[in-house]
C-alpha cells in the first residue's frame, strides 16, 4: 500500500532536518538569491556549511520565518 502526500513539502523528519538551499523556497516561498540578500541582513536564518562546497538551513529556522517569527526575540 503507497500513500501519496497532498502538500507541496517534502518530508523532513524533524525540526533539526537540514534544508538545502534548491528546496528553502518550499518554506519560504522565496527566491535563493533573495534568501542569501537578507541573511547577510541579518533578516533571515543563517545557512550552515555542511563541508566545502555544501551549505543548507535548518528546517526549524525556515519554518520560524514563515510563520513570520524570525528574528527570535531576545531579553523581553
Amino acid at each position: 500500500m503507497t500513500t501519496t502526500r497532498t502538500d507541496s513539502k517534502p518530508h523532513w523528519p524533524s525540526q533539526d532536518s537540514i534544508v538545502r538551499p534548491k528546496d528553502q523556497h518550499l518554506f519560504t516561498g522565496i527566491s535563493l538569491p533573495t534568501a542569501y540578500r537578507l541573511a547577510r541582513q541579518h533578516r533571515f536564518p543563517q545557512p550552515r556549511k555542511l563541508g566545502a562546497r555544501a551549505s543548507g538551513w535548518l528546517r526549524g529556522e525556515l519554518e520560524a520565518f514563515a510563520r513570520g517569527e524570525w528574528p527570535p526575540k531576545t531579553g523581553v
